[in-house]
């Protein structure tokens, strides 16, 4: 739903110019705060979404969601909000670009409708200052946020909510609405359906957005078992996420009707709901036979590692003397994968405790030929502290 069509005027050739000319003659300023600023674009694929409300959120601290600017999209979608940043580190901030579009109903009267709701979120500060919007910033955001919706708004305790931004990040690229490098390539893009299922999601919306004929559809397939009917296309994303084995061919189906974004899905054989997972693996050359994970409170995952890696499959390998630590984005934490402590082989043991140390059990895991004695070092536990320090003994006995 563009301006007061059906369908999209694509103003390319002066979306480019401005682009890299980095002169925008015609902008929207917002009047809330003057400290910094961010600008961007509200796009729907290639296309601008002109008059769209552009509104900047603070959560995430103890005063809830704060607005903190609005600004108006321009005829090349086009915005600039001012505001004044936050003091807390712990704040995440959230833009949402509401669509306001006029039609025409069968009494000829002009009407509002609201259907379209787009979002990204910035994070932490430093934010990034130049921004865009579009279908897959608002799908990754409905699923990076899913737990932390309260109606219509976006709050949470930390460090959940913080780390969820993160994450965020790991789907797509704030600066151009596109998805990453990380998403489009090994260990995840064709090697999951996540990056296909990303973009048919988004061309789901796509269809509202260019369409609003197709809304209602959308709307219904995106209607909760419970009957909480969306009603715009950033609460419909957030449906999917919540509920993803519901109406998964139906819902493939509609992606096909606004292809925008690519690559896609082009059948529901591998997949049986709309899931988007990620997959981590560290630095690529740690994980070897992982076991358990355990997650302390700042939500970094501490797993077991049963053999050390070698880039020979083939290879026999020895116990690994390391355990990992990755954080919510998949990076090994300071210092990780950590050594010592007496860790040989380790299962599927640990645990933290109540002082925040890190308890593994060792089961002695090696292959035929290793010189260490598996006996010896089987049945044992090692101790590290939080910040990844062997407190156990690195000695059998």
């Amino acid at each position: 739903m563009f301006g007061s069509t059906n369908r999209a005027v694509i103003r390319l050739a002066a979306f480019i110019l401005l682009l890299t000319s980095g002169f925008f003659l015609i902008n929207c300023d917002s009047n809330n705060g003057s400290g910094t600023s961010i600008t961007g674009f509200v796009m729907s694929g290639d296309a601008p979404i002109e008059s769209a409300e552009v509104t900047l959120f603070s959560t995430g601290t103890p005063r809830g969601v704060e607005l903190l600017g609005t600004g108006v999209t321009d005829d090349v979608g086009f915005f600039r909000i001012k505001f004044n940043l936050p003091s807390e580190s712990d704040a995440v901030l959230y833009v949402t670009a509401q669509n306001p579009v006029l039609t025409l109903s069968q009494q000829t009267r002009t009407v509002i409708t609201d259907s379209v709701r787009l979002a990204t979120v910035l994070g932490r500060k430093p934010v990034e200052p130049e921004i865009v919007i579009n279908e897959r910033t608002t799908v990754a955001t409905a699923y990076a946020m899913a737990q932390f919706f309260d109606e219509d708004e976006i709050n949470g305790p930390s460090p959940g909510l913080q780390n969820a931004a993160d994450i965020l990040t790991k789907l797509v690229e704030l600066d151009t609405g596109d998805t990453t490098f990380f998403l489009n390539t090994f260990p995840n893009g064709s090697s999951t359906t996540t990056q296909g299922a990303l973009n048919s999601i988004s061309n789901m919306l796509a269809a509202c957005v260019r369409d609003e004929n197709e809304c209602d559809t959308l709307f219904e397939l995106a209607t909760t078992p419970g009957g909480d009917k969306p009603g715009d296309t950033l609460m419909a994303a957030m449906n999917i996420a919540h509920f993803p084995w519901q109406n998964v061919e139906e819902l493939f189906d509609f992606s096909l009707e606004e292809q925008v974004y690519g690559p896609a899905l082009d059948t529901t054989d591998e997949i049986n709901a709309w899931i988007l997972a990620i997959k981590y693996v560290g630095n690529g050359k740690e994980f070897n036979g992982p076991g358990n994970t355990a997650f302390d409170a700042d939500g970094n995952a501490w797993i077991t590692n049963n053999f050390v890696f070698r880039d020979d499959p083939l290879e026999v390998v020895c116990g690994d003397d390391h355990v990992l630590r990755l954080t919510p984005t998949g990076e090994d934490a300071p210092g990780a994968p950590y050594q010592g402590g007496g860790l040989y082989g380790a299962g599927y043991g640990i645990t933290l405790d109540t002082k925040n140390n890190v308890w593994i059990g060792n089961f002695a895991f090696q292959g035929e030929g290793c010189t260490l004695d598996p006996d010896a070092r089987a049945q044992s536990v090692s101790k590290f502290s939080l910040n990844g320090t062997p407190l156990s003994p690195n000695t059998v006995g």
